[in-house]
Formats: structure tokens, sequence, C-alpha cells
């Protein structure tokens, strides 16, 4: 009958090893979870950015808008 304590220490390795297995895999997995949150709040930011730009551009648009129902106004006055 072998009682663990017998195993000497190349069991005592090998159990060091399992256990530097498991907290590498376990490191992997949270930097693969990290990666992720990044790649979210890159494509996030991105988002934002076309949004804001978006509006910039909608902005213009009415300045552009506006400033031409002002010249016609303008032509039409002259017309009368």
């Amino acid at each position: 009958m072998h009682n663990n304590k017998d195993l000497g220490p190349s069991h005592q390795f090998s159990k060091s090893e399992n256990q530097g297995a498991k907290l590498s895999a376990i490191a992997a997995a949270i930097l693969a979870l990290g990666y992720a949150l990044e790649t979210v709040s890159a494509t996030l930011e991105l988002e934002e950015a076309k949004n804001n730009h978006d509006k910039h551009d909608m902005k213009n648009m009415q300045k552009q808008i506006d400033y031409l129902n002002n010249e016609l106004r303008h032509l039409k006055r002259k017309m009368r």
C-alpha cells in the first residue's frame, strides 16, 4: 500500500507542473477576455467618432441650406 507521502519529489514536481499549467490556462483566459474588451471598446470609440462626424456634417449642411435660403429671399426681394 502506497502512501501519497511516499511518492517522493517526482510526484511533487508533477503536481507543481499541473498547477502551473492550470495557472497558465487561467491567465490565457483572462488575457483573451482583456483583448475582447479592448476590441469592444475600440469599436464603440469608432462608432462615436462616426456619429460626431455625421453630426458635424449635418450642421454644415444646415448652415449651407440657411445661407441658400437667405440668398433666395434676397434675390426675390430684388426682383419685386
